[in-house]
């Protein structure tokens, strides 16, 4: 591969990556913003329940959140509550399903006959 190629590669890749950054960041927007208004959450209770998705554990979202994994714990039996959850799995798949239903729907495109 010539020098001009793997460049051209390697462009490519960071605006592919930024891509799905900036469509990360908007969806996390989204999830921040339903959770927030419509359930009621604390930002701090939407923070956690963000690295509850992502698969962290109370010990590593206190450390993301410069916290004790115990106030990690008080936040997710406040969000469970209000989620009508008993789990963090319930509560990640609950916010899920409701961050992504509200998702704006395109309209379908109409159908051309000839």
């Amino acid at each position: 591969m010539t020098a001009n190629a793997q460049w051209q590669t390697a462009a490519q890749a960071a605006a592919a990556a930024e891509e799905v950054r900036i469509t990360m960041d908007s969806k996390r927007w989204m999830y921040d913003n339903v959770l927030y208004k419509r359930l009621g959450l604390t930002r701090r209770e939407v923070e956690v329940l963000t690295w509850v998705n992502d698969g962290k554990t109370n010990a590593e979202i206190g450390e993301i959140l410069d916290t004790s994994p115990r106030t990690v714990q008080k936040h997710l039996e406040h969000i469970f509550e209000k989620l009508g959850v008993g789990t963090r799995t319930a509560a990640a798949a609950r916010a899920r399903a409701l961050t992504f239903s509200h998702e704006p729907q395109t309209a379908p495109l109409p159908r051309v006959t000839a």
